[in-house]
This record gives C-alpha cells, structure tokens and sequence, in this order.
C-alpha cells in the first residue's frame, strides 16, 4: 500500500469515527402529566407531600417491578428505602 493510499485510509477512519461520536441531543420529553410542577418535592420524605385529590401517581419504591409501556400523562414518583423521593418524572 503505498504512503497516500494510507493517508488517505488514515483520513477516512478519522472522519466516519469524528461522526459516529457525535450523538444528537434527544428532545426533551413535553410535560404533559405536569412533573414539572413536583420537581421541588425530590429530597422530600412522600409522606410530607400531599397530592391533589384527581391526581394518582405512581409511586415505585426500591424493588418494585414497573411496566415499561409509556404514558406521556402518567406521573411516576421514585423513592428510596427511606420513603424519600428521588425523582419525578412523566412516562
């Protein structure tokens, strides 16, 4: 192989691997079950907080199994062993 076939060889890998790490930015997912209203409740013990009457979140304490469907109006409420939440999020 001759020097400028491998430089070029060279050149080539370099630029299919610059592209391949670059990875897209996901969309932000829209709030539609209102998550963003809770985000001051992580670090908060759940028994704390009270949750309007027509709201039901679901509430995933460490262990628990968890369908995987998702549900852009569902609010999902993570806790830890000690009832305190961790996060909140829509799906």
């Amino acid at each position: 192989m001759s020097l400028k076939s491998l430089a070029l060889m060279t050149g080539l890998v370099l630029a299919v691997s610059g592209c391949a790490s670059r990875k897209a930015e996901p969309e932000p997912a829209p709030d539609l079950c209102g998550a963003g209203e809770y985000q001051s409740f992580v670090g908060a013990p759940l028994a704390a907080v009270t949750f309007p009457d027509d709201l039901r979140p679901r509430i995933l304490h460490p262990g628990d199994m968890m369908t995987m469907d998702y549900r852009e109006d569902r609010m999902n409420i993570e806790v830890d062993e000690e009832g305190v939440i961790k996060r909140v999020w829509c799906g």
